[in-house]
Order: C-alpha cells, then structure tokens, then sequence
C-alpha cells in the first residue's frame, strides 16, 4: 500500500493479492448419496474449493 497524508486528507492506495500461488483449499464438504456419477457410498462425499487467485485494488481517503 501507498499512503500520502496532508493537513486534513489521507489518501491510500492499495493492491492486495490473495491466494497469490493459488492453493486449492477445501471450503466444505457435501455428502450426495444419489449423485448419478457416485452411486458408491463411499464416493459420495463431493470436495468444494475456496475461490483462486483474487487481485483487490482499493482506494481509501481519511478526512
């Protein structure tokens, strides 16, 4: 981030890059037992992943 304060304003200016080496990670896990792909019991449990890479630019001023 980049900040420049005068007498009354603060401006910032920011980029903040989440999940920059795009990690898979599991948000929930569903369980589908008359899923037409899984008729396993076993296989039933159906993985959901978190968002990728996700770049916020953001500008802020404080009075």
């Amino acid at each position: 981030n980049y900040r420049i304060n005068t007498k009354k304003l603060s401006h910032e200016i920011a980029l903040d890059l989440i999940n920059i080496l795009g990690t898979k990670n599991v948000l929930n896990l569903t369980w589908a037992p008359n899923d037409i792909e899984n008729p396993d019991p076993e296989k039933s449990i159906i993985q959901n992943y978190q968002l990728g890479f996700l770049p916020i630019f953001y500008y802020k001023i404080d009075f």
